[in-house]
């Protein structure tokens, strides 16, 4: 695809995930903002255009695209489904688990437990909305933008919340050397990028 400082980057990541490694550590912004582009995200962290460019370019060279944009919106609603919120179903009350007993006897620090309660407790209302509601809307094929709002703005709570996990846990990095710690900081890392991909399908969803 060409790719300039002009490129939306909501779009670029829907076409390539995986470029979120690039992306993620950079901003989440446009996760819930398809305006975004390359440009905007160089200069939040104060890169050069050019240089961010080439790094998007280099990632994408060996990647093949997903054509996400040629699913309909029923295939990709069961994508969110299988890819994402079923394994979140598991995930979030065991990673809850680990990240007290991380909190309580390793870090000797609520702030982290807490924020991820927080996540957590958004991430389920969300996954709440579509699984009971707006999924099975479009699966009828009947409309569902009546609740695109409450989307929206619970997916802007969502990324709010992961931006204070990030903050609290130095982007996933601790100084402590501890085990534990850090397989607790690789699965928040991971439900970061989850989460990042399943607000990003959601939001092409609503454009189809």
């Amino acid at each position: 695809m060409a790719l300039d400082k002009n490129t939306k980057v909501q779009k670029l990541f829907i076409d390539y995930p995986n470029i979120g490694e690039v992306l993620r550590p950079l901003s989440l912004e446009f996760v819930v903002n398809e305006n975004l582009t390359v440009e905007d995200i160089a200069n939040k962290a104060d890169l050069e255009n050019d240089a961010l460019v080439n790094d998007l370019k280099s990632f994408i060279e060996d990647e093949a695209v997903t054509n996400y944009v040629n699913h309909t919106p029923q295939d990709l609603s069961k994508t969110v489904t299988d890819r994402y919120i079923e394994d979140f179903k598991d995930e979030l009350p065991v990673l809850h688990e680990y990240i007290k007993k991380v909190s309580d006897k390793i870090l000797k620090d609520e702030n982290v437990h807490q924020a991820y309660d927080q996540l957590k407790e958004k991430i389920e209302e969300y996954v709440n909305l579509l699984e009971d509601t707006v999924h099975p809307l479009i699966e009828e094929r009947k409309p569902s933008d009546v609740y695109d709002a409450d989307l929206q703005k619970k997916e802007v709570e969502i990324i709010d919340a992961l931006y204070k996990v990030k903050r609290l846990t130095n982007d996933y990095n601790s100084d402590n050397t501890n085990s534990e710690v850090s397989f607790v900081y690789k699965r928040l890392e991971r439900l970061e990028k989850q989460v990042t991909e399943m607000i990003t399908l959601e939001n092409l969803i609503r454009r189809q």
